[in-house]
């Protein structure tokens, strides 16, 4: 069986199309308890410890994260099959009308991009918008780094 694993998985969307496809959802990463809500309800992980709801950039979700993964056979680099990315993309989006100080929100791709180089799965996806390539994120070292 194929595995996966979910970032900024919001409620599950991106998933749906993995699990019809028989794809095994390791894990999933959603700030918001409301969505991880969903996403049981709907069955997307097949062990209940799979649905970790926390903050990508914090340590503690990053250990939670891999300790799952660990717990399900993903050991080395490589032994991920395919891991799906969504990170926020209000400060990138044409839509967004209220644009601020979005730089915190856009650099949560880094976090993606770590646990990517991390997992080193045989196939990554990650969704965004158009400027996804023309936008700087920020380091936490407060570096700015582009990722196109």
């Amino acid at each position: 069986m194929l595995t996966y694993i979910s970032l900024f998985s919001g409620a599950g969307i991106g998933c749906q199309g993995l699990s019809l496809e028989g794809f095994d959802c390791l894990a999933t990463v959603e700030v918001m308890p409301r969505r991880l809500q969903i996403q049981r309800f709907n069955k997307k992980c097949r062990f209940d410890s799979g649905y970790i709801c926390g903050d990508l950039t914090l340590a503690t979700t990053q250990d939670r994260l891999v300790g799952e993964a660990q717990k399900r056979g993903i050991k080395s680099p490589g032994d991920l099959d395919f891991l799906i990315a969504t990170p926020p993309c209000q400060g990138m989006s044409v839509c967004n009308h209220k644009k601020g100080n979005e730089k915190g929100r856009n650099s949560l791709v880094v976090s993606a991009i770590e646990s990517t180089v991390h997992f080193r799965p045989k196939v990554f996806l990650f969704e965004n918008t158009a400027l996804f390539l023309q936008t700087p994120c920020t380091l936490a070292s407060g570096q700015e780094m582009p990722i196109g």
